[in-house]
């Protein structure tokens, strides 16, 4: 495949322009296109461009690690933006090559392993410019895009390679088609590239989230502190919270709570879970001194990943009751965490609202970072918070948050100033990762113990299931203070935030539910005590027999095209005249038609196998095919000769095979 002079070259400071790496790009253009003028390439063997390419995977490793470190999960388009500088080895060790692809065994190590074994003999080459090309390309999208240079720009790139690739004598319509699809592929681009920060970011961040959300770490949490607040857009039912009796939902349920804080992370140093013992036949477990048989109580549903997970409870949880597991682990700060349980379980919580049974204060419950040491002791008296007792303490710092601030899920960090304090002084607005930690330090630098608590929020009621529906979008943040002798809950987020995020509801929200509830319902039967075990088998038995059956029929089906009947002159619209047709014709009455989507090289291997044919289906004839693509597909080239080299080997073929017939 021919490139056009200059194409690789106007790509990269295309993307250089884009994203702010004009130097760069400018040192990487001129040597790209420096082969065009120099004499001389280098003789590189396979092991080369595997070296090379190993060097590419290990700078996309050191990238993939840095962008992750700076922008945590929001790193997906900092690693595209970043994706010339990782090709960029490879793409310029084939300029300066005599080869002009690469070997797919160099790109990957399972094609380099077979090859190595003696399993495989012709390998694969891809010419490594055009993929370079498209991420320079799509690099540039991700990057400051200029308003009104993008979408031109990429009309001209594509327009551009469907000159250079046009097949010689095709007609004009299918090109100027080609070019109209080159415009809409640059106006999808424009907008697409735009709007994927805000649609495909999201989904591969949830993506991320749900594969990793159920391997939550009890004993750290990245907060979101000076970076976008967590993209709630999951709809998915992770709980379900049915109150008994006269009982009221509780407005939250815990999950992990930490104590030290540092790095925008809160973690739980030095905690260890302790095996809770079962009794009442193994299916319930207290905390602490039992509570009485008319105290709130809660009726909670959850899946478990593998038979894991950390439990939602109410702050104060001090018996669980119906909870059919093997093995329960709480740590001193209230984490509970099972290791062995089935997929549903369901449980009764039975809570106090305050919790009494945890670790009690310690120096590290009144620790504040010495970043933001002077920023909340100054904070602390202006609010007039020393000396004063704890349970007033909360009341003036309930009452500062909520005169004046206002929830946002972007918290943006100002130079100069630490994510907390642009949040305290500048910007008033920010998500409940920032009410929750700046309430906890608040509270600290006026004496009050405090931690950090994940959880969720309770406040959605389904009527279909006729309980609260906790989702993944409801996940919260708040403070526990110690006041009074015991653990309270302190949440400082206006209240404000839960219809901000439910009014972004997606339309097939209601679907989902229907669905989530017969799966729900499914699971309840599953796991209660009824013959699953013969269901089990049965639906075992009928989803191995039907996948069975679904790879029969694919393997016995042949895909058809949609241009049934079509020669290949024919499909492809072109009025140019091969002579190899000539030569099929005379073929047919001795292979008979052939099939309905076969290449010309499948339908002569067919006949051969079967006998027909004869000394007709030889080397002659496989020049022949081969010079007819050639003339026919080629976009480098040239007609006259083309035709001639056609026209010459099927006059050989012809004259060896069927004298004077041709």
């Amino acid at each position: 495949m021919h490139r056009a002079p200059g194409l690789l070259g106007v790509g990269v400071l295309f993307w250089g322009a884009m994203t702010g790496y004009l130097p760069y790009a400018l040192v990487m253009a001129s040597v790209l296109e420096l082969p065009g003028v120099a004499p001389y390439r280098w003789e590189l063997r396979d092991r080369d461009f595997e070296r090379v390419c190993d060097l590419c995977a290990v700078l996309l490793a050191g990238v993939t690690l840095y962008q992750f470190d700076e922008h945590g999960f929001h790193a997906i388009f900092p690693i595209l933006k970043a994706a010339p500088f990782v090709l960029f080895p490879l793409v310029l060790a084939q300029r300066f090559s005599t080869r002009d692809c690469v070997k797919f065994s160099a790109l990957f190590l399972s094609v380099r392993r077979v090859v190595r074994r003696g399993r495989l003999e012709h390998v694969r080459s891809i010419d490594i410019c055009y993929p370079f090309l498209a991420a320079c390309l799509l690099a540039a999208g991700s990057g400051s895009v200029v308003p009104g240079v993008y979408l031109p720009a990429l009309i001209v790139f594509a327009a551009w390679l469907a000159v250079r690739h046009r097949p010689p004598g095709s007609p004009h319509l299918p090109f100027v088609l080609a070019v109209l699809g080159a415009a809409l592929f640059a106006w999808t681009s424009k907008t697409g590239m735009l709007e994927m920060r805000r649609g495909v970011e999201p989904l591969l961040l949830q993506l991320f989230q749900e594969r990793l959300w159920d391997r939550r770490d009890p004993y750290r949490t990245q907060t979101a502190i000076g970076y976008i607040g967590r993209l709630k857009v999951s709809q998915r039912i992770v709980a379900r919270v049915r109150p008994i009796g006269d009982t009221a939902a509780p407005p939250r349920l815990r999950e992990s709570v930490y104590r030290a804080y540092s790095r925008q992370m809160w973690l739980a140093p030095g905690v260890k879970f302790s095996r809770v013992p079962a009794i009442g036949g193994g299916s319930v477990w207290k905390f602490g001194s039992a509570l009485a048989r008319d105290a709130p109580a809660v009726r909670i549903s959850s899946s478990l990943r593998d038979g894991r997970g950390v439990l939602l409870l109410p702050n104060g949880t001090r018996q669980l009751e119906g909870l059919n597991v093997e093995s329960l682990g709480r740590n001193g700060l209230g984490t509970v965490k099972v290791s062995e349980g089935p997929g549903l379980i369901e449980f009764t919580a039975r809570f106090a609202g305050a919790d009494t049974t945890v670790e009690e204060p310690g120096p590290e419950d009144l620790r504040v970072p010495k970043t933001e040491q002077a920023l909340f002791r100054r904070l602390g008296t202006e609010l007039g918070l020393q000396g004063t007792a704890p349970s007033a303490i909360v009341r003036k710092i309930r009452a500062f948050f909520a005169d004046g601030f206002r929830y946002s899920l972007v918290g943006r960090s100002r130079a100069g100033l630490t994510p907390l304090e642009t949040f305290l002084n500048e910007t008033r607005a920010g998500h409940c990762e920032y009410f929750a930690t700046a309430t906890v330090l608040l509270l600290r630098a006026a004496g009050v113990p405090a931690r950090y608590v994940s959880g969720y929020a309770v406040n959605e009621w389904s009527p279909l299931e006729r309980a609260f529906v906790v989702r993944r979008r409801h996940a919260h943040s708040w403070a526990s203070a110690y006041v009074g002798g015991a653990w309270r809950d302190v949440d400082t987020t206006p209240a404000v935030w839960f219809e901000d995020e439910a009014s972004a509801e997606p339309w097939w929200t209601g679907t989902y539910d229907v669905m989530a509830w017969l799966r729900y319902r499914f699971d309840q039967w599953r796991y209660s005590d009824s013959d699953w075990g013969d269901a089990e088998t049965l639906v075992g038995s009928a989803i191995l027999l039907s996948g069975v059956l679904a790879w029969r029929l694919l393997r016995r089906t042949r895909r058809v095209s949609r241009r049934v009947g079509q020669t290949e002159g024919q499909a492809s619209g072109s009025p140019q005249v091969s002579e190899f047709y000539a030569a099929v014709r005379l073929l047919e009455k001795d292979l008979g038609p052939r099939e309905p989507g076969e290449t010309w090289r499948r339908w002569f291997r067919r006949a051969g196998s079967e006998g027909r044919g004869g000394a007709a289906l030889d080397g002659l004839l496989d020049d022949l095919v081969r010079l007819h693509y050639r003339l026919r597909f080629h976009p480098g080239a040239k007609l006259g000769e083309a035709r001639r080299a056609v026209r010459e080997a099927a006059a050989r073929w012809a004259a060896k095979h069927y004298p004077g017939k041709l």
